[in-house]
């Protein structure tokens, strides 16, 4: 497990340089009827890199705004609220769409709240960014299994931290104690946040899960096992993963929990960050074995010392780029 080389240091180097260690957020359009036809909307959609996606929804041409939108934001998301009237006859089958999602890696969750108390959603996708009105829901909570698989793929800090975690574990027994320890600990703040209302701001959350991997990266780099996070990786994991829960929560906290099914949806997108983590980590002990197999033994602690300097450095280079903007806002 310690011998992962230079080609998992390469792709590291320019898949998370080129993410900017920002992982790809799900955006949310609302409706929400208010009256006969007329809906109040709700659109967030995330920043990147403090700069917004170009995302627009289109509703139906037969509607048309009645109160003009009002736009507000943070560090992680941009949000636009306006009000729409519509002929009520000619809702059934009118397309709504989200302009320029083709072009992106980002899903759109869609929720429609009908006046008489029922709820529609709908996940949109870069190659399906259209949705025909229906009173019937295309989606469930089951989708949140999906986001979670997609939003642990796709934050690259977030598997960074794991993959140190798995440069300094010596034996497959303490990796699965690490990881499991780490699972446990994010699901219980990753809990309290979306269900118990325990919040902190994103930006500072972020900065600091940077500088969790700058430490595992610190703690890889030394050539003695005493210290305790190298005696016992799953303390480390215990204490970062209860930072990261509160990073994962952030995304469910841009679309929300459905009402009447929160404690499910919370479980699968927190089952579907656990089948990413897998994928992930199967993926690099896949790389560590064919190193292992084709690489002259010479090599390894070059390849080892390459991919903690590597991963430390981003690592350290993503929290002095969250800090600043912190600092400087």
């Amino acid at each position: 497990m310690r011998s992962i080389g230079f080609v998992v240091a390469a792709l590291l180097s320019v898949l998370c340089g080129s993410a900017a260690a920002h992982e790809v957020r799900p955006a949310l359009l609302e409706l929400s009827e208010v009256a006969d036809g007329v809906f109040d909307v709700t659109w967030k959609q995330p920043l990147l890199q403090g700069k917004r996606l170009r995302l627009e929804p289109t509703l139906p041409e037969h509607c048309e705004v009645s109160q003009p939108p009002r736009t507000s934001h943070t560090s992680a998301f941009l949000l636009q609220r306006w009000q729409v009237t519509c002929n009520a006859d000619q809702l059934a089958g009118s397309p709504i769409t989200i302009q320029g999602l083709e072009r992106t890696l980002t899903d759109v969750f869609l929720r429609l709240n009908l006046q008489d108390g029922t709820t529609v959603t709908a996940l949109l996708r870069p190659d399906s960014a259209t949705w025909f009105f229906s009173t019937d829901s295309q989606t469930g909570v089951g989708e949140y299994v999906v986001i979670g698989i997609e939003h642990i793929l796709l934050g690259w800090d977030h598997l960074l931290f794991v993959f140190m975690l798995l440069i300094i574990v010596r034996d497959g027994l303490t990796l699965l104690k690490t990881v499991t320890a780490f699972t446990l600990a994010h699901s219980v703040t990753l809990g309290l946040s979306a269900v118990g209302g325990l919040s902190l701001p994103q930006s500072p959350v972020e900065a600091l899960i940077a500088l969790s991997i700058v430490v595992l990266a610190a703690e890889a780099a030394r050539p003695d096992r005493s210290s305790m996070i190298a005696r016992a990786p799953w303390f480390a994991a215990i204490a970062f993963g209860l930072l990261h829960g509160l990073g994962f929560a952030g995304a469910l906290s841009e679309i929300g929990l459905p009402e009447g099914a929160r404690l499910w949806a919370l479980l699968l997108f927190n089952v579907g960050v656990e089948i990413g983590q897998i994928v992930f980590l199967a993926g690099c002990l896949a790389v560590w074995w064919v190193m292992n197999a084709f690489l002259a033994r010479g090599l390894t602690h070059q390849a080892r010392a390459a991919t903690i300097y590597v991963g430390g450095g981003i690592a350290a280079f993503w929290f002095i780029e969250r800090a600043s903007g912190i600092l400087f806002a």
